[in-house]
């Protein structure tokens, strides 16, 4: 993505040493250059409800998130590009065509009974027409960049909490392979698979890691 702002924070990053895997780019995000993966501090925002996201930044979208981070979309973008993913093309409606790009293995680490866990994050995922979990992959799309009418100033829609997706939306940065809707009027994609999901305020680890075909 030719962005002047994901360039603006790929150029001020300082370089690693030998010995430093995860490289911070805010508090709560880092990416492992290495090992090909970022990780992301978060914590569980909802068990129950609407559900449209799996993880947004927080003070945007938590009433209809699993997860919160303290986090910016683009950062998370630029995180990716840096551990080499690739961005492909958001959901698109006219003629129907759904999102595509890298695939994007999304884990959940937590600590639990003083062991820690790691599960696929689509375990907290319920797909409402199979009646199991999530089996449908995450892509990286990349969102995209918008001018306002009028305007000569562009703006990433990403950035209005459409950080990780579960029901398809134009600006998602990762969204979901298959056409999916958070619709009422409507069969639901997915909800959360709430027996599964720890209560609100559980720190977790989200760690995406793309996928090489």
């Amino acid at each position: 993505m030719t962005a002047p702002l994901l360039f603006a924070v790929l150029s001020f990053l300082p370089p690693p040493s030998d010995q430093e895997a995860l490289v911070p780019l805010g508090p709560a995000l880092r990416f492992d250059k290495v090992n090909g993966r970022v990780v992301i501090d978060a914590e569980v925002a909802l068990r129950d409800g609407p559900l449209e996201m799996l993880l947004c930044p927080k003070k945007s979208k938590e009433h209809e998130s699993i997860l919160a981070a303290e986090v910016k979309p683009h950062d998370v973008h630029a995180a990716l590009l840096l551990v080499g993913a690739l961005p492909g093309k958001p959901i698109q409606f006219d003629p129907p065509r759904p999102p595509a790009g890298q695939r994007i293995k999304i884990w959940i680490e937590r600590e639990d009974n003083g062991k820690t866990a790691l599960i696929d994050a689509r375990e907290w995922l319920r797909d409402e027409q199979a009646k199991r979990s999530m089996t449908s992959d995450f892509v990286f799309v990349g969102s995209q960049f918008v001018r306002a009418p009028g305007s000569e100033r562009t703006f990433y829609v990403g950035d209005d909490g459409y950080l990780v997706c579960v029901a398809n939306f134009p600006g998602a940065v990762i969204d979901v392979s298959q056409m999916s809707t958070a619709n009422d009027a409507e069969q639901k994609s997915f909800v959360p698979f709430t027996e599964r999901i720890p209560e609100r305020g559980t720190k977790v680890r989200v760690i995406l890691e793309p996928v090489v075909d």
